[in-house]
Formats: C-alpha cells, sequence, structure tokens
C-alpha cells in the first residue's frame, strides 16, 4: 500500500505540474505578454491552480478508510498492529508452523507404558494425577508387570527436574511438560515423586543435551548405605545402544538381538499412533565409581545400562488447530509441521490435524 500511494503521489504531482503548464502556455498564447502585470498575473494563476489540485486530504482520507477497515476487521476477531503484517500474509503460500505450544496444547500426558512383560494404559489428561493403570484386556496386572511399572515410574519421577503442585485452579507445572507428565503418571500409580526423592537423594546430574539426547541423575539409596543408583531417560532408539542388559520381573536379564528389536518395534508402534516415546534405564555403580560420584562424566556413567521401559505420551491437538489448518488450505496456503519428535509421531499428528493425507515427512539429522 505504500508503494501504491507513493507512486500515486508522483502521478499526480506530475499531472498536476503538466495541466498547471498547459493552461499558463494557453493563456499566454491568448492574451499575449502586454505588460510585466499580465504576465505575473497568469503565472499566479498558474501556481494557485497546480496548489488548488494538489489533494491535500490524500492523509486525511487514507486514515479515515484504514479506521474503518480496522474496524471491520476488530470485528471479525483480527487486531493489526503494522499494516505490512496483513499484506505479507495476504501473499502467503507456505505456513511452517512449530508443533508442540502451537498446534497443540503444550500438555503432554502419558498414554502408555511399555515394560519387558507387555502393555499398560494410562488414563486421565493433562497434569491432574486422576487416571489409573490397566492392561489392555482390563486384566489384572500380573506381579512381574507390577514391578517393572513401579520400577519405570520410580525412574521416571527420579531423573526429572519439574515439579507438579495443585492450587486452588488446579494442578500447576514447574519445568519441562514432558517431565511433568511423568510425575503425573507416577501419582497415578500411588507413586509419590517427592517421597521418593526424599528416599534417594540426588547426588549429581548430567542434563540433556541435543548431541547426546539423554539426561541422567545419581541417586543414593537410602536402605544401602553407600549404594548409589544411575537413572537415565532419552531417545528409546539412541538409550538402547547404552544398554547390555533389561529389568523383567525384577531380574536384571541380559539385552539379546531379539529383545532389542522387539523393543525398537514397539517404540515404532507407539509413535505411529501419535505418541512421543521416551526410554528409561537404570545402573548400580560399582564400589570405586560410587566413591566419588561427582567426578564421574558422561561417557562413564551412561554405559553398561538396564533397560526399563518405554513410556508414550501425547500432546492433544489445540481443537481451533484443525480449523485454522482447513481454512489455511482453502485459502490457497499450504501448511507445513516442523517438530523435533519422531517422525512416526510427527506424520500422525499431522495427519490428525489434516496437514497431510499420506505418511510423507522429511527427516533432517542433528
Amino acid at each position: 500500500m505504500q508503494q501504491q500511494l507513493r507512486l500515486l503521489s508522483k502521478q499526480l504531482g506530475v499531472a498536476v505540474v503538466l495541466i498547471a503548464a498547459c493552461v499558463v502556455t494557453v493563456l499566454l498564447a491568448v492574451q499575449g505578454m502586454q505588460s510585466a502585470t499580465a504576465v505575473m498575473n497568469i503565472l499566479l494563476f498558474g501556481i494557485a491552480l497546480a496548489v488548488a489540485a494538489t489533494p491535500e486530504g490524500l492523509a486525511a482520507v487514507i486514515t479515515l478508510v484504514l479506521a474503518i477497515g480496522v474496524q471491520r476487521m476488530a470485528r471479525r476477531g483480527a487486531i493489526v498492529k503494522k499494516l505490512p503484517a496483513v499484506e505479507t500474509l495476504g501473499s502467503t503460500t507456505v505456513i511452517a508452523s512449530d508443533k508442540t505450544g502451537t498446534m497443540t496444547r503444550n500438555e503432554m500426558t502419558v498414554r502408555a507404558l511399555v515394560t519387558a512383560s507387555g502393555y499398560a494404559n494410562v488414563s486421565g489428561s493433562g497434569y491432574s494425577p486422576e487416571g489409573n493403570l490397566s492392561t489392555p484386556n482390563n486384566e489384572q496386572f500380573t506381579e512381574a508387570q507390577s514391578r517393572e511399572i513401579s520400577q519405570l515410574l520410580l525412574a521416571a519421577a527420579l531423573v526429572n527436574n519439574a515439579q507438579l503442585s495443585e492450587s486452588a485452579r488446579g494442578w500447576k507445572i514447574q519445568g519441562d511438560p514432558t517431565e511433568a507428565a511423568l510425575l503425573t503418571a507416577a501419582r497415578k500409580a500411588k507413586i509419590l515423586p517427592s517421597a521418593m526423592q526424599s528416599l534417594y537423594p540426588r547426588l549429581a546430574e548430567i542434563p540433556f543435551s541435543s548431541e547426546r539426547k539423554m539426561m541422567s541423575t545419581l541417586h543414593e539409596q537410602g536402605q544401602h548405605s553407600g549404594a548409589i543408583t544411575v537413572f537415565t531417560k532419552g531417545a528409546p532408539d539412541i538409550l538402547l545402544e547404552h544398554c547390555t542388559h533389561e529389568f523383567s520381573a525384577g531380574v536384571c536379564r541380559p539385552l539379546t538381538p531379539q529383545r532389542r528389536q522387539d523393543i525398537l518395534r514397539n517404540n515404532e508402534q507407539l509413535t505411529s499412533t501419535a505418541l512421543r516415546t521416551l526410554g528409561v534405564a537404570t545402573r548400580l555403580l560399582t564400589q570405586v565409581e560410587a566413591a566419588n560420584p561427582i567426578a564421574i562424566d558422561e561417557q562413564a556413567t551412561e554405559r553398561h545400562l538396564t533397560f526399563i521401559g518405554l513410556v508414550g505420551m501425547m500432546d492433544p491437538p489445540r481443537p481451533e488447530a484443525r480449523r485454522a489448518v482447513e481454512q489455511a488450505k482453502q485459502a490457497g496456503i499450504r501448511p507445513i509441521l516442523i517438530t523435533g519428535d519422531h517422525p512416526k509421531t510427527a506424520v500422525a499428528v499431522a495427519q490428525d490435524l489434516g496437514i497431510i493425507s499420506t505418511g510423507r515427512c522429511i527427516w533432517l539429522p542433528t
């Protein structure tokens, strides 16, 4: 609009000057140069004509028209601070949007747990610890499943920096939504994170990094003086590379190649249903390592781990996001979803939102 107004101003200026020049030329030709006074009057008349023809009210008219337009847009729920933003949106052909918090509610909820003995479904939504755990067939958990699930949620609650608190407005979180979802799942299994953190005091932490895709914490076991346990969570495929054993029915068994394939297959099944997955593992430090746990680096700590299980969680899409995607497509705009989740999780969420109809995605490894 600014470019068009600038062009219009130039055209009007040139037209006014040409018209005034033509009028002055015609008057001089008709009247002749009888005297200096007559010539001066004709020139003054041309200048007055040019000034009168210039649209001084153009700026006021444009401001009034824009104000009326803003009122019409406000009635439709759109407030614009800068007009160029609207012009840019009007010429947009592709919108690339982040997933978490933009297309989704940013309220992670654990939906599934997978251990060596099988699956467990988790009911409830949000960060309220209201819900329960059940088997796919609503059968009773076996003793082995109960021990594996308890160990899985205990580890997930300890290798955690989030906080979950209840207020008059409901449950609130401090920290990462993914870690808060793990605390909520632990509460649903009657595991109180605060009590577990008291029983297993934290000694050190190896924070998450995008290169390792893992996080580890070292804890002292209160009931065994001097015993120190490492709990690790991270991307399942990366975490499995650091595991040599698996927790099964309370026993650490060697992790066979077949079991590795089974775990990866379970991970693929979870991600294909739009679930974000985390792997959880643990290891008891040796006496030499426990003598100085602070000095242990990530390479020495995150090795020879015992794989406990998988956690599948979902960040539900925003109801208004589907409508926004539909309107964008109707306007000829191509929406693209960008996320750091597993490719199959990204595809499932994109299909749920109506962004794509086929399972196509582009994965850029870090």
